[in-house]
């Protein structure tokens, strides 16, 4: 009787640490989302404000290509992670 309650607290603990752990781990890739969102827009306004005050082309075409490759990024990684799950 002991050990069969000592088990299931045992369990209980577990439980509860593994709901806590993935809590964290939704509010970290929510976080990731938003400064991702935020860098987005950082980005678009560089390259705006280089275009509107004619600096180098080279420049704005990096931070341009940054932003590509991150929105193609996104696509490919969202639709490989909703395959393996």
């Amino acid at each position: 009787m002991l050990r069969s309650q000592t088990q299931t607290e045992a369990s209980v603990k577990r439980k509860e640490i593994e709901v806590h752990d993935e809590r964290n781990i939704r509010i970290r890739e929510k976080v990731g989302w938003q400064i991702c969102r935020i860098v987005n827009y950082v980005l678009c306004g560089l390259i705006l404000l280089l275009g509107f005050l004619k600096i180098c082309v080279t420049a704005m075409l990096l931070l341009a290509a940054v932003l590509v490759m991150e929105f193609i990024l996104e696509v490919f990684l969202s639709n490989y992670g909703s395959k393996r799950m």
